[in-house]
C-alpha cells in the first residue's frame, strides 16, 4: 500500500511550484474579499430603520431560491445577515476553485500527456492524485482559517468566534467535497472537458435541488450539500452536524475515486467515449462553425444563467420601496432623484451588476482560442490554409454576438418576471435601452483580452483581475465612499445610466473607438507572433 503513495511529497512540491502564484491569488483574494464585505453589512444593519422589512424581503420565495432560507424572525445581526446573503455564494465560488484545480492536475494533465511523463518516474500509482488533493485540502483550510480569523478580528462584537469558525469550516468542507467530486469524474471520464462539465453540472444540480427543497420539500435541501450547509444556521444556531455529514461524503467520494484510479489504465475511463459520426457535422466544416461547436454548451448554459439571475433580481420589485427605505446605506446605493421612480433607479444599479456578470462568459468564450493554443490543438487547424485572423475572429465574433444576446436576455428577464411583481413597471423598451447601453463597455473588456492574446498571451488572466477591480470601483464605490475617478478609470464607469440619465452617445463612441483600436492591435500582434 505504501508503494501506491511513493514520492507523493515530491509530486506535491512540483504541483505547488506550478500553482504557487495562481493558488496564492485565489486564497488571498477570496479571503480578503469576504472579510472586506463585513463592514458593508454592518453599515446596513446600523443604518436600518425597519429591520423587519429587510427580513420579509428576504423571505420572498424567489429570494429563498436564490440565496437560501432566512433563519431569523425579527432581527438580523451583522453575522446572520452576512451568512444569509453570502454563505451560499461563497461555497459556490470555493467549489468552482476546486473544480478547476483538481481537473487541471488530473484529467487535463493526463489528456495532455504530462502524467505519462510523471508516471514514468519512480512514483506510486496514487502519488499524483493524493498530491493534488493535499494541495486542495491545504488551500481550502487556509481560506477557511483566514476568513474566520478575519471575521472575528474585523468585528469581534458582532461576528462571534463560533459563527466565524462555522462559516470558515463551511467553506472548507464544501471545497473539499467538490475536490473529491471532480477527482471522481476525472477517473471515470476520458476527457477534461467532460470531467469539468459533469462537475459543474453536479454543482448546478445541487443548487437547483436546494432551491426546490428550500421552497417546497425540505428533505431535498438535506440531500443537497449546498442545502445541507445552510442548515448550520450560521451566526444564529451554528449547528455542526451538517459539517460532519459533508465531510463523511467527502471521504466516501474520494475513496471511490482512488479505488477506480487503482484499477484503470492511464488515458482510460469507465464512461466510454461517444462514437463519432461517419460524416462530419456541418459545425465542423468551417473555422467559424467549429468555434461555435466548441462553445455551444457554455453559450446555452450561460444564456439560461443570465435569464435566471435577471428574473431573481426582478422578483424584489414588488417589495422595493420598503426594502430601500429600511436602511440608510441601501438608499445611498441609489442615485436619488425625485424625478424618477425607485424602480427606475433600481434598474440603473442592477444593469451594472448584470453587465459585469455577463462579461465573465464573454471573456471565457474569447479565451477559448488561447486555451486551444496552449494544448496545441490550434496548431492542428492553423497548420492548414486557415488565416489566423479568421481563427481568432471566429471566437471574437461569437463573443460579440453573445454580448448582445446576454444584454437582451437581461432585459427580457427583468421585464418578464418584474411585471408579475409590480403593476407600474417601466416598459420593455426602457429595460432594453438600459441593458444595451452597456454593450460598448463589455466590448472594451473584450478588446483588452484580444490585445493580451496578441501581445501577452500567457497573461490573459490579467483581464479577470481588472474585472474584479471594476466590481469594487463601480459597484461598491458608493458604499465604500471611493473617489469617482476610480470608477471612471473603467469602461463601466463611463456608461450612461438610463433611465436615470438622458441618452447621450459621446461616451459610447469613445468606448467603441477604444474597442476598435485595441482589437486591431491585438489581431495584428496575433498574426505576427509565434504560437505558444
Amino acid at each position: 500500500m505504501k508503494d501506491l503513495f511513493y514520492n507523493t511529497s515530491e509530486i506535491l512540491k512540483f504541483i505547488i511550484r506550478r500553482e504557487r502564484i495562481r493558488q496564492l491569488i485565489w486564497i488571498l483574494a477570496f479571503s480578503l474579499f469576504l472579510v472586506a464585505l463585513v463592514p458593508v453589512f454592518e453599515n446596513i444593519i446600523s443604518t436600518s430603520s425597519d429591520m423587519k422589512v429587510l427580513i420579509d424581503t428576504m423571505k420572498n420565495p424567489v429570494m429563498i431560491a436564490f440565496i437560501g432560507p432566512v433563519f431569523v424572525n425579527d432581527y438580523y445581526t451583522t453575522g446572520s445577515m452576512y451568512a444569509n446573503y453570502m454563505l451560499l455564494f461563497s461555497v459556490l465560488i470555493i467549489a468552482t476553485m476546486n473544480i478547476f484545480l483538481i481537473s487541471t492536475h488530473t484529467r487535463a494533465d493526463e489528456e495532455d500527456g504530462r502524467l505519462e511523463f510523471i508516471q514514468s518516474l519512480p512514483i506510486g500509482k496514487f502519488s499524483n492524485m493524493s498530491a493534488v488533493m493535499i494541495l486542495a485540502f491545504i488551500s481550502n483550510l487556509l481560506i477557511g482559517v483566514l476568513t474566520a480569523i478575519g471575521f472575528y478580528i474585523i468585528l469581534p462584537g458582532e461576528m462571534s468566534f463560533l459563527g466565524s469558525f462555522v462559516f470558515g469550516a463551511s467553506l472548507f468542507v464544501i471545497g473539499n467535497l467538490f475536490a473529491g467530486i471532480t477527482l471522481f469524474y476525472s477517473q471515470i471520464t476520458i476527457s477534461n472537458r467532460t470531467a469539468v462539465g459533469l462537475s459543474f453540472f453536479t454543482l448546478f444540480f445541487f443548487y437547483a435541488l436546494r432551491a426546490v427543497g428550500d421552497m417546497y420539500i425540505d428533505v431535498l435541501s438535506i440531500v443537497s450539500p449546498l442545502g445541507l450547509i445552510l442548515k448550520t444556521e450560521n451566526f444564529v444556531n451554528d449547528y455542526f452536524y451538517p459539517l460532519g455529514i459533508i465531510f463523511i461524503e467527502y471521504f466516501v467520494i474520494m475513496g471511490l475515486a482512488f479505488a477506480i484510479g487503482r484499477n484503470r489504465d492511464l488515458g482510460s475511463g469507465i464512461i466510454p467515449q461517444k462514437a463519432g459520426r461517419k460524416k462530419a457535422s456541418p459545425f465542423l466544416r468551417s473555422v467559424g462553425t467549429f468555434a461555435f461547436r466548441l462553445l455551444r454548451n457554455p453559450v446555452l448554459i450561460w444564456t439560461f444563467v443570465i435569464l435566471i439571475f435577471a428574473g431573481m433580481y426582478a422578483s424584489v420589485f414588488g417589495d422595493l420601496e420598503g426594502y430601500i427605505d429600511s436602511s440608510e446605506m441601501i438608499r445611498e446605493m441609489f442615485i436619488i432623484d425625485s424625478e424618477f421612480s425607485l424602480t427606475e433607479q433600481f434598474i440603473s444599479l442592477l444593469m451594472v451588476i448584470m453587465a459585469i456578470i455577463s462579461t465573465i462568459p464573454v471573456l471565457t468564450f474569447l479565451h477559448k482560442a488561447t486555451s486551444e493554443e496552449k494544448v496545441q490543438l490550434a496548431e492542428e487547424i492553423l497548420a492548414k490554409p486557415v488565416s489566423r485572423y479568421k481563427y481568432l475572429g471566429s471566437f471574437f465574433v461569437i463573443a460579440i454576438l453573445m454580448t448582445i444576446v446576454f444584454q437582451f436576455s437581461t432585459a427580457i428577464g427583468f421585464y418578464g418576471v418584474g411585471r408579475y411583481f409590480l403593476e407600474t413597471l417601466p416598459s420593455f423598451k426602457t429595460f432594453l435601452i438600459s441593458a444595451m447601453m452597456y454593450v460598448p463597455a463589455i466590448l472594451v473588456m473584450l478588446s483588452i483580452s484580444v490585445f493580451l492574446i496578441g501581445v501577452l498571451p500567457r497573461l490573459t488572466w490579467l483581464n479577470y483581475l481588472y474585472l474584479g477591480y471594476i466590481v469594487v470601483a463601480v459597484y461598491f464605490g458608493k458604499i465604500l465612499d471611493l473617489p469617482e475617478v476610480l470608477a471612471k478609470a473603467t469602461p463601466f464607469g463611463n456608461v450612461i445610466q438610463y433611465p436615470m440619465e438622458e441618452l447621450e452617445f459621446t461616451s459610447t463612441w469613445i468606448l467603441l473607438g477604444i474597442f476598435i483600436i485595441l482589437s486591431g492591435i491585438g489581431f495584428i500582434a496575433y498574426r505576427n507572433r509565434d504560437l505558444m
